[in-house]
């Protein structure tokens, strides 16, 4: 299993970068988790759309889904051009009136599915984030690795569950303490997000979500002081992941 960094931005994009995209594959398979702003050019660096199998998507906050929209219009060109089949691309995610909205009109291109248990070679679970849009924890384990993605989140004793004993845990980690002490609104602190990774025994974790003129380094060194297998996600960098 193998995930590669398209975006690790967030609320907006900085200068040449992108906010929340990752590419999940597993053999042939490829699933495009979240597709913010910037995620599409930097998934056709990695691959050809006639090879993406799905896209899922954590919750409905632009950052999140802003490439929604370009990505359809991808599919149509491609189409048209003999590149693409003549089925719709999966898109899966949280149940939401704003994916109705922002899929309409679309359903040519991209077809809103009911999340399975089962998307390739993956087997997939969830956990509801606390958020202020409804969203989705995963996590996706296959016969070579286990991944857990937080999605936008505070504090959350379910996500702990869904993440134990995960290949690598990819948390959110917006804040800073002592900025937002305590259990924070809707996102995580570093320390916070080093304390869930502990709690879940996981083997790696990768902090995301990053304000795009802040030193991730400093809320590296905060999970550190409680998790010290801890990274910053880098865009564009791939991470294997094992059981």
């Amino acid at each position: 299993m193998k995930l590669t960094v398209l975006g690790n931005q967030g609320p907006f994009p900085g200068p040449g970068g992108a906010t929340s995209g990752y590419l999940l594959q597993e053999g042939n398979y490829s699933l495009l988790l979240d597709v913010g702003s910037g995620v599409l050019s930097r998934l056709l660096q990695n691959m050809s759309l006639s090879d993406l199998q799905a896209v899922v998507i954590s919750h409905w906050h632009e950052d999140h889904v802003a490439d929604l929209g370009v990505l359809a219009y991808a599919v149509q060109v491609e189409r048209s051009m003999g590149r693409f089949g003549k089925e719709p691309l999966p898109v899966y995610g949280p149940p939401d009136e704003e994916a109705q909205r922002r899929l309409k009109g679309l359903d040519d291109f991209l077809s809103y599915q009911p999340l399975p248990s089962a998307l390739g070679p993956f087997s997939v679970k969830t956990a509801p984030t606390v958020h202020a849009r409804p969203g989705y924890s995963y996590r996706f384990s296959s016969a070579t690795g286990t991944f857990c993605y937080s999605g936008d989140t505070g504090w959350q004793e379910d996500l702990m569950a869904l993440a134990k004993g995960a290949g690598l845990f990819l948390a959110e980690s917006s804040f800073l303490e002592p900025e937002v002490p305590g259990k924070g609104p809707g996102h995580l602190t570093g320390l916070q997000a080093g304390e869930m990774a502990g709690a879940a025994g996981v083997k790696e974790l990768l902090l995301t979500h990053f304000y795009p003129f802040f030193d991730p380094s400093r809320l590296v060194q905060q999970a550190a002081q409680v998790f010290p297998r801890v990274q910053a996600a880098r865009r564009g960098v791939s991470y294997e992941i094992g059981r």
